[in-house]
């Protein structure tokens, strides 16, 4: 007995590996890479020449020192936050929403996660078509009802670009939190609710005392996982404004690829991309453990 265990247990092992080998070739020889590039001094996009420079922190403490850096990371905290937590809300009252039971559920709860099944550039595209300053839908209906006056560029103003890339940000993003908190609480007894009832305990009762407790470490996880998402964001800041104008959009992953791509320094791309991956790292440090503090509860 003890052998076909044995048995079992090794072949089991033997088939995860394969794929073992081939995740963990594809995850950390990048990083590998991009490590490597961080520490070489000077501007290149030869990969063959830059392992034959000798390994250096002059890069960290270039780029760590330029004002700009900073700028761009507060800049991604203030995308990251502005789409965070709008899509929470909205995730966590559509997933409220949709867990009632009444005609057509099964439609809506479709219907509901459609925005994150849409790629991210055909949801910009979107966007930018609906706030056009001439012809966009948005200005048509807010100039009807009287909150502006004049036609707004809402992606060439500096003072309101950085909203309009947030909207399509929440609109992608809410779905994910609606399907994770719509699980979860699909877990809760409703005999809890029964019982809450009749004990006389009102809506927001029910909902401190029951599916806020019942939802809690679903939300921290979906909050973290979407905040590594937003943090990392490049295709719908791209693909609706390149950064601009005047670098008012441009995050930590817009200004990656514009060193690498634009500026070919590869190695000073490689130096932003290992502070991004650290400060993804930080996030999930501070976070987690609430998690794990609620599981074991």
């Amino acid at each position: 007995m003890i052998h076909v265990r044995i048995r079992k247990v090794l072949l089991s092992y033997g088939l995860l590996m394969p794929a073992f080998l081939i995740s963990t070739v594809l995850i950390f020889f990048p990083l590998l890479v991009t490590l490597s590039n961080s520490m070489r001094p000077g501007a290149s996009m030869n990969f063959a020449k830059n392992w034959e420079i000798p390994l250096s922190l002059s890069r960290y403490g270039s780029v760590l020192t330029e004002s700009r850096t900073w700028i761009i990371l507060g800049r991604s905290f203030v995308y990251l936050l502005g789409s965070l937590i709008p899509s929470y809300l909205l995730g966590l009252f559509t997933a409220l929403l949709l867990n009632r039971n009444f005609a057509g559920r099964r439609v809506f709860r479709t219907l509901a996660i459609l925005p994150w099944t849409i790629p991210g550039v055909v949801a910009s595209i979107m966007f930018v078509w609906m706030f056009d300053s001439t012809y966009g839908v948005v200005n048509f209906i807010l100039t009807r009802l009287g909150i502006i006056h004049d036609y707004k560029a809402w992606f060439y103003d500096t003072s309101l670009v950085m909203f309009s890339v947030i909207l399509p940000t929440i609109w992608k993003g809410y779905p994910f939190f609606t399907i994770s908190i719509l699980a979860a609480l699909q877990s809760i007894p409703l005999d809890y609710y029964e019982a809450a009832e009749v004990d006389g305990c009102g809506a927001i009762r029910k909902f401190l005392y029951i599916t806020w407790p019942g939802i809690q470490e679903t939300s921290i996880l979906a909050l973290i996982l979407n905040g590594l998402w937003s943090f990392r964001v490049f295709d719908i800041i791209y693909s609706t404004t390149k950064g601009g104008p005047n670098d008012a959009t441009t995050t930590i992953a817009i200004q990656i690829y514009n060193e690498a791509f634009q500026y070919f320094d590869i190695n000073k791309a490689s130096v932003l991309g290992v502070v991004a991956f650290f400060v993804s790292a930080v996030i999930v440090c501070i976070f987690y453990p609430l998690m794990s503090k609620e599981t074991q509860i």
